[in-house]
């Protein structure tokens, strides 16, 4: 069994096209197929690790906003709880589901940087 969008769009906050959530999922699944956790865990327990990383990514792509407000003014900021999976609590239940750290042990040999682009 492998992911669905619908499936995906039952735990994260806004609802992605069908498209969208396909993308995130590819790249979830590209993600766990390129680790060892494919041989280690069942089936259902890679299903729901690829379903809970492309919701992480989608987090991290759209994260959710906090508002706050003051007299008539009102700001909205992202809420970016940590750095990687620590994110979101998408990417913490990675880690729970993932518990032998194949997905944390890529993310650790990967490093991205951001840097600012000015147009």
């Amino acid at each position: 069994m492998s992911v669905t969008a619908a499936q995906l769009n039952t735990i994260i906050d806004e609802e992605l096209d069908t498209d969208e959530a396909n993308a995130f999922i590819a790249t979830a699944e590209a993600i766990v197929a390129s680790t060892s956790a494919s041989g280690t865990y069942t089936s259902s327990v890679i299903d729901e690790i690829t379903k809970y990383l492309a919701a992480h990514l989608a987090a991290a792509k759209n994260p959710p906003k906090v508002s706050m407000k003051k007299g008539e003014s009102r700001e909205s900021f992202a809420q970016i709880l940590a750095k990687g999976l620590d994110g979101t609590r998408f990417g913490q239940t990675v880690k729970l589901l993932d518990y032998k750290g194949f997905i944390v042990r890529r993310q650790k040999a990967v490093s991205i940087k951001a840097m600012a682009y000015t147009a």
